[in-house]
């Protein structure tokens, strides 16, 4: 065994048998104790009223754990991100892994009594992001469109209708980009667009130096015809990541003109500034409602910058953070916990100096005041 694999292993280790940290421990801990955080509200679903919405109308978030969401906006719906299955930390650099039916069907639940998605967004294809689709496609969704990126399509290519996976590596805008956007929004349909933003991918965890798993392009997986079939987690490649903004529309019947009724920003994966911000003319014309931003591993991106110069940036009226918790324990399991050897008494700490925010749990009903 090299010398560099005994060094992963070891850390690997380490990584594993460090604590994970009970969600009161966190809020209750000295450096939070005397702040004015009274916003951190973690329940399963949040249903934000804006003042653009006419008609008591509003729009739904429930979290799914990791990067994923069910978003909801009157008849309009979509998924992002569906991951769900657990595995153990220190199973997944080693065994192979496969899709769990219960846990899968435990957090869709309430999606299979609410609208149907339209479609699927895949910000990037590691397996904690892309992994639970082939099945959730398979099974329960079988003619939705999957947006994502050539490592997505390539990964899901001999297990679902790649004639529903839409490429949008041609097709994406970046904070420097000028370019005419009407070029660049995806129409899933007449109530709904999204603008894939291209955006990067922080470092997983630093000790002496920093570690980035799974990068590189995603191909097609041998063996891999079915989504109950194993596959090592390595197979899910990164390929691109991606930030978006989905709008919700209408159009002036009299003008032809789009009405955006609700706007959302969604960057679930730390990312060095400014990769994954919106056009700042896009943002001028029409300023983000909510912006869900992930937390996991921000304190491994250089310079401290993530998240609070993307969340200035985009000074959304409601603020969530997501892919917190701990997706090495049980899905089902409650309390959840945070991820581990990522500080979030600093996150919440800064945020709570000039942000309200959001965390919202899978399932359980709390709070933290």
């Amino acid at each position: 065994m090299s010398h560099a694999t005994n060094i992963i292993l070891s850390l690997l280790f380490l990584f594993g048998i460090s604590c994970s940290k009970k969600i009161e421990s966190v809020f209750n801990s000295r450096k939070l104790k005397n702040t004015q955080l009274t916003n951190a509200i973690i329940k399963d679903t949040l249903v934000v009223d804006s003042q653009y919405i006419k008609d008591s109308d509003s729009l739904s978030l429930q979290y799914l754990g990791c990067g994923g969401f069910y978003i909801k906006y009157k008849s309009e719906s979509v998924l992002i991100d569906p991951y769900f299955t657990y595995h153990p930390l220190l199973s997944v650099p080693f065994k192979k892994l496969t899709s769990n039916k219960n846990d899968i069907e435990y957090g869709l639940e309430d999606v299979f009594s609410s609208t149907k998605p339209s479609s699927i967004l895949i910000s990037h294809s590691h397996y904690d992001h892309l992994f639970d689709t082939p099945y959730i496609v398979n099974h329960y969704f079988k003619d939705i469109k999957i947006y994502g990126s050539t490592s997505t399509k390539n990964i899901l290519s001999t297990v679902v209708d790649t004639s529903n996976v839409i490429d949008v590596s041609q097709k994406f805008a970046s904070e420097s980009n000028h370019l005419n956007a009407d070029d660049q929004w995806i129409y899933v349909n007449d109530k709904m667009r999204i603008l894939f933003i291209q955006s990067g991918h922080g470092p997983h965890f630093r000790l002496l130096f920093t570690f980035h798993f799974h990068k590189g392009q995603g191909h097609k997986i041998k063996g891999y015809t079915n989504p109950s079939l194993e596959s090592k987690a390595n197979k899910w490649k990164e390929g691109d990541t991606y930030s978006f903004l989905i709008d919700f529309i209408d159009k002036d019947p009299n003008t032809g003109h789009i009405i955006i009724n609700e706007r959302l920003f969604i960057q679930s994966s730390p990312s060095y500034p400014s990769l994954g911000y919106p056009p700042k003319e896009i943002l001028d014309e029409r300023k983000v409602d909510t912006a869900i931003i992930g937390g996991a591993s921000f304190n491994y991106i250089k310079g401290e910058e993530y998240p609070y110069k993307i969340i200035k940036y985009l000074d959304a009226k409601t603020l969530v953070i997501c892919h917190w918790e701990d997706f090495f324990r049980p899905y089902q399991e409650q309390p959840k916990r945070f991820v581990r050897l990522t500080n979030f008494k600093k996150l919440f700490y800064e945020l709570q100096k000039e942000h309200q925010f959001y965390l919202l749990n899978i399932k359980g009903q709390y709070k933290i005041l």
